[in-house]
Parts: C-alpha cells; sequence; structure tokens
C-alpha cells in the first residue's frame, strides 16, 4: 500500500527511495520529488490554476503536524529546506491517509533533514500522527534527548560514552555528549567512532537512505492466540477466518509481484504431558508444525 500510495502522489518510482528498517518501520528519502516540486510551482505564474495540492499544503498545521521545538518564525526558516520539509509533511499525510482507507491501521510518521533527526522527530507524532523538526531546532531537541535514546546509541555504544566521556551518567544527554571536545572523544574512541558521535550530538547525520523496495517479504503470515479449547467449532471458525486472510493476502500479493507461494505452514499450540496425555490444569506446552 506504501509503495502504491507514494507511486500514485508522487508521478513514479524514480521520486524517492524507501529503505525497510525492520517489519513496521521505514526510511523515505523523498528529496528528488520535493525539491522538483517546489521549482515546478516557482516556475508558473502566480495565477495559475496548475499548481499542485502540496503548494497549497505546505503549511504544517493544514495536515497537523506537530513542530517539534520552538515553533516561532526564525529566519533560516525563510528558506528552500523549510519548503520542502513542508512538502515532505504533506507526502506523509498522504501515504498514513492510503493506508488507513485501504488497511485500516495507523501510523506515526518523523519528517527531518536526515534518518536519526526525522526517527527522533517520529516519537513526537504517536500514536498516530506526524511530527517534523527542522534543522534550527536540532540542538534543543539534543538537549532534551536520553544518548540511549538515539539511533546506533541504545546498545554497546552508547553505554561505553555514558562510562568513558560522561563519568557514568545513565541519564545523560546528546546535548551533554555535545559539549565534550573532540579530541576527548578522539582520546577514548577511533577516529571514525569519535566523529561520528561529534557529528550525531549536533544533529548531524551523513548516513543515506539505500534502496530496500526490490526486498520482498520471504512469508506471509496470520495468527490467532485463543485459550486452549477442545470445542473443534471453535477451532474450526478460528482456522476458517484465518485461511480466508491468507487467501486474500495472496491474492493481492499475485497480482502485485507476479509470484505464488509453494508451500503452506500451519503450526499450532497444543498441551502435553510426557506420557502423550493432555494435563488437567495444562501446564504443559508444546508446538506442532504441519505442512
Amino acid at each position: 500500500v506504501v509503495l502504491e500510495s507514494l507511486t500514485k502522489h508522487l508521478g513514479g518510482k524514480d521520486q524517492f527511495i524507501l529503505e525497510r528498517a525492520s517489519i513496521d518501520e521505514f526510511y523515505l528519502d523523498i528529496t528528488k520529488y520535493c525539491y522538483r516540486n517546489l521549482l515546478d510551482n516557482k516556475a508558473r505564474p502566480a495565477n495559475s490554476d496548475q499548481q499542485t495540492n502540496t503548494e497549497t499544503n505546505t503549511s504544517p498545521q493544514n495536515h497537523n503536524t506537530v513542530v517539534v521545538g520552538d515553533a516561532s518564525i526564525h529566519k533560516e526558516d525563510q528558506s528552500t529546506l523549510k519548503d520542502a520539509l513542508n512538502c515532505a509533511c504533506q507526502v506523509s499525510d498522504w501515504i498514513r491517509s492510503d493506508v488507513w482507507d485501504n488497511l485500516g491501521f495507523t501510523m506515526s510518521a518523523g519528517i527531518s533533514a536526515n534518518k536519526m533527526m526525522a526517527k527522533l522527530a517520529a516519537s513526537y507524532g504517536k500514536p498516530n500522527g506526524q511530527a517534523v523538526l527542522h534543522p534550527h531546532n536540532f540542538d534543543i531537541l539534543m538537549k532534551m534527548t536520553n544518548i540511549r535514546k538515539v539511533r546506533h546509541f541504545g546498545g554497546k555504544l552508547g553505554k561505553q560514552v555514558i562510562q568513558k566521556v560522561l563519568n557514568g551518567k545513565e541519564d545523560a544527554t546528546m546535548g551533554e555528549l555535545a559539549q565534550v571536545p573532540l579530541p576527548v572523544l578522539l582520546h577514548h574512541f577511533s577516529s571514525e567512532t569519535g566523529h561520528f558521535m561529534f557529528n550525531s550530538c549536533r544533529g548531524v547525520d551523513m548516513e543515506e537512505v539505500k534502496e530496500t523496495t526490490g526486498a520482498l517479504v520471504k512469508s506471509i503470515t496470520a495468527f490467532k492466540s485463543f485459550t486452549a479449547t477442545a470445542n473443534m467449532k471453535e477451532i474450526q471458525k478460528w482456522l476458517t477466518i484465518i485461511a480466508n486472510e491468507i487467501v486474500t493476502r495472496v491474492a493481492k500479493d499475485m497480482v502485485r509481484n507476479k509470484r505464488y507461494p509453494k508451500t503452506c505452514t500451519l503450526s499450532y499450540t497444543y498441551y502435553t504431558t510426557s506420557d502423550g496425555k493432555r494435563p488437567q490444569d495444562g501446564s504443559h506446552r508444546s508446538q506442532r508444525n504441519t505442512r
């Protein structure tokens, strides 16, 4: 649905780069589309009837977008980047609306100038909204953000930073890390890691969005958890519901991706004891797969 929405609204797959980050998260680079759209709008006469939807909806308020940090007018705001980010807000709104209309799923989104800051912005749009973070607000957000909440700093690296340069302060923020001089970082870490941390705490992330739209999911899954029962009608009811869902999704996938599954696997959980009998208290649990 996301790919279909982007292709429909942006005019083709060459206008965006989509990177799957996990089963329920992705990064989207629409730089090319946003700047092209701004150039097209500027090239039109002021009274042109051909102005696009994006131009008429560039204000974040028109699509209920939260502005992270200071929402007042800044000199830096009068820039092409500001207009491009507002254009991205409109695209995000289109995607979220299409996903809701077609699947009934809510989505949250973060819009910013790079992957790291967009991910941080997304938390301000949850559970069913979107937020934009402009570069002049990067330092404001960093002063409020715990190091462990930032992309790449949640695991081993974040722990090392806290122990080696922030005196073991577990609630240290990225703003505090920004106060550490670069030579100190380079003393404790490699040149690559030290410079990465120096840039990250200032909102600088050079990692590009990598195309993964060609990497199709390898399986289609549906499941239902319910209280253990020996009622075959109840079991049959849920098997039928799940089977119908799988068939529907396989049919859509076949149309979109020109493929058809070769194997169907049914997994179910049942309760049994070592002698093969079902215990009265349901304390023993096993799982079986059938193909």
